[in-house]
């Protein structure tokens, strides 16, 4: 996740600090104009003068110290999350919030070290869409994790890669015992390397041929590459170490 942090003030301070400002400003612009617009010269005394400086000064002073006094936060800004994942993952980021002319309006995600965004329903906001699926960016006691909630799945950074049939069909060549294998994803789209590691994840089929018979099994794809057959339906009587080499 440092990857992408940055710091910025607290969202209570930049709103509140901005509210007064605001506030204070308009309040102080109205008052101008009171005084131009009355020719009661006595009750805009010094005493006058006094009382409404000090109090602008009050005002002034409110609003430059929720800017000023609070710490900085670690955050995640949006367009560089969006940026960290493509660059990552080869995915794209979206928001449940709308971009504006401006930039996004997403907010930023604050780093969570005690791991209590994965509960926060707050944090949901970023995802990478598979499919019908939303996968939901997250900071994980300072790591960037994608956790689909309905599942409960958490995939690291490089899981949510997409996998490339070809890659697949060629560790399938050298590391089983099927002739002239034929590989395809289960679902039209793209299959993730979180969802390829483990055969029974049922996303990758394999058809292939061994010792004369046609044999179906699914695939699982580890980290180091390795691949493990696992025979499905009619292929259910050949076991997965007959289809692999030792």
């Amino acid at each position: 996740m440092n990857a992408v942090v940055t710091q910025a003030l607290p969202h209570w301070a930049v709103t509140w600090g901005t509210a007064i400002l605001i506030f204070g400003g308009g309040w102080v612009i109205l008052s101008f104009l009171f005084m131009a617009s009355t020719n009661d010269s006595e009750h805009w005394g010094m005493r006058g003068w006094l009382g409404w400086g000090a109090s602008s000064a009050v005002v002034v002073a409110l609003g430059v110290g929720f800017f000023v006094l609070p710490d900085k936060q670690d955050v995640v800004e949006y367009s560089d999350a969006k940026s960290y994942v493509a660059s990552e993952t080869g995915q794209e980021l979206e928001s449940k919030y709308s971009d504006g002319p401006f930039g996004s309006s997403s907010p930023s995600l604050s780093i969570d070290r005690d791991g209590e965004c994965m509960k926060d329903m707050s944090c949901h906001q970023w995802y990478v869409k598979v499919h019908d699926t939303k996968w939901y960016f997250k900071d994980a006691e300072g790591k960037p994790v994608f956790w689909e909630p309905v599942s409960g799945q958490q995939f690291s950074v490089s899981d949510m890669k997409t996998v490339k049939v070809d890659d697949v069909r060629q560790k399938v060549i050298k590391g089983s015992n099927l002739k002239n294998p034929s590989v395809q994803f289960a679902e039209k789209g793209p299959v993730l390397v979180g969802e390829a590691k483990s055969a029974g994840s049922e996303k990758i089929k394999v058809v292939g041929e061994y010792e004369g018979r046609l044999v179906e099994a699914y695939a699982g794809v580890n980290d180091k590459g390795d691949v493990n057959l696992v025979p499905m339906g009619v292929s259910s009587d050949v076991s997965a170490d007959d289809l692999m080499k030792k």
